[in-house]
């Protein structure tokens, strides 16, 4: 089956590196205008659901991805080429050109499991806050973790002039804390119970170049939404706060 990638950069930053910073190896799922995978962190809290649409197929099949980096890596090497024309072989995949030509082998179906998310009960959560994460915002966010280094919690709040950000772990003595504001306006409630969650959530999707997110919160399970929609590409992580503090 022909599977034709119309922009190899594209898919390495926003279908695959996504997937590798949460899982290296994941099930993609095919279709004639579309590739997608849900993938989850070794702890179940991070969720990331990814829907490619730069691509065209001649049908629908599944591709285990046994080794996330391994492919990253040589699609790096056709850093001349733009559009890359695949072979899905059943249980390899096969690139071949005038100057290269490689096999990547797939995993069976016994060897690994898509993830047992289902991802229409998450959109389907009634969320109480929202608010448009920019990339400056992140930007602040990942330089103020080189002042708090003694945390790997970021905590959420509002106040009179916006949503807030703290880096912190206020389960700790004496341990050093910034906040940021990192929006001037949200939609819904007010958060006065800073809710937690771990940054290193942030770390991931600070290699994404995205200029926007949308963050909605469920304040009561403390559940996270962070929407990415750019060029054919949606990006949805789903993440679990840490309990009330």
């Amino acid at each position: 089956m022909k599977i034709k990638l119309k922009d190899r950069k594209s898919f390495v930053n926003y279908f695959l590196h996504p997937l590798l910073k949460v899982s290296n190896t994941a099930v993609t799922k095919i279709g004639e205008k579309s590739i997608n995978s849900i993938v989850t962190s070794p702890d179940g809290s991070t969720v990331l659901y990814i829907n490619y649409k730069n691509v065209e197929s001649e049908g629908e099949a599944k591709a285990n991805l046994g080794n996330i980096d391994r492919l990253i890596k040589i699609f790096n090497c056709l850093n001349d080429i733009d559009v890359i024309d695949l072979d899905h072989c059943g249980n390899h995949l096969r690139y071949k050109s005038d100057t290269v030509r490689f096999t990547y082998h797939l995993l069976d179906n016994s060897v690994i499991k898509s993830a047992a998310v289902n991802m229409e009960k998450l959109k389907a959560l009634k969320y109480d806050t929202a608010f448009k994460l920019t990339r400056g915002a992140i930007s602040k966010i990942i330089k103020g973790s080189t002042f708090a280094v003694d945390t790997n919690k970021i905590y959420f709040s509002t106040n009179e002039r916006g949503l807030v950000a703290s880096l912190t772990d206020r389960k700790q003595q004496n341990v050093d804390e910034v906040t940021f504001l990192i929006a001037d306006k949200f939609a819904g409630k007010k958060i006065e119970q800073a809710l937690p969650m771990k940054f290193e959530t942030f770390r991931i999707i600070s290699t994404i170049p995205f200029p926007e997110a949308v963050v909605k919160i469920n304040t009561a399970l403390n559940v996270f939404t962070l929407e990415i929609n750019i060029d054919g590409v949606e990006l949805i992580f789903v993440v679990s706060g840490l309990k009330h503090e």
